[in-house]
């Protein structure tokens, strides 16, 4: 039997949990590395056309595809604020600007990102694409099946309008339990020690 032992996430950037920007529009957040169409940001546009009181924030930059992205968001009429590339350091401060969080990646073998929204109290939408499902419950936000993009944007529409309900606290303190330094030991020492036994 397989047993999955997660990675060690440095929360010591992510340390508190910001307030929610008080005026609208609902900004929501997506980061990506250089790697945009794996990270389902086509995907993403698409499911959030025409959905109303919502601004996108993009923290990464892909320089291969950068303008078709950004013709793609202006022809699909999201109302987008691109940050570029962002420098691990500058991550705490875009999740400042959010009120929730959103992957509509097409794989992850663990999901950082995601990770780091949790502990700074953010809820996450996130598709079903591999690690995402063995830290992201009901009580953290919304996981919805690989290329539905019907059930993203129903998904997303749903949190824009609860996003509140969350409880800010104990998603921060499940995320950076589960994924410490010391948590993660542990697991593997119970790991040796049940192999030893046999």
């Amino acid at each position: 039997e397989a047993v999955v032992i997660p990675n060690i996430v440095d929360f010591s950037k992510f340390n508190s949990i910001p307030p929610f920007p008080d005026s609208p529009p609902v900004r929501i957040g997506f980061l990506g590395s250089s790697f945009f169409r794996k990270k389902g940001f086509d995907l993403l546009l698409k499911a959030i056309k025409r959905i109303e009181g919502i601004e996108l924030h993009i923290g990464g930059q892909d320089t291969s595809e950068h303008e078709s992205f950004v013709n793609l968001a202006r022809n699909n009429s999201v109302p987008c604020v691109f940050h570029g590339a962002l420098v691990r350091d500058q991550v705490p401060a875009f999740m400042t600007r959010l009120h929730f969080f959103v992957s509509a990646s097409r794989f992850e073998s663990f999901g950082v990102a995601i990770a780091e929204a949790l502990a700074c109290g953010l809820p996450v939408v996130t598709t079903d694409s591999g690690g995402p499902a063995d830290f992201v419950g009901t009580d953290d936000g919304i996981l919805v099946p690989l290329d539905d993009n019907d059930k993203l944007r129903n998904a997303i529409v749903q949190m824009r309008d609860t996003f509140r309900k969350y409880d800010r606290a104990a998603m921060r303190q499940r995320v950076v339990m589960k994924f410490s330094a010391s948590e993660v030991a542990a697991q593997i020492e119970r790991v040796y020690a049940e192999v030893l036994m046999e």
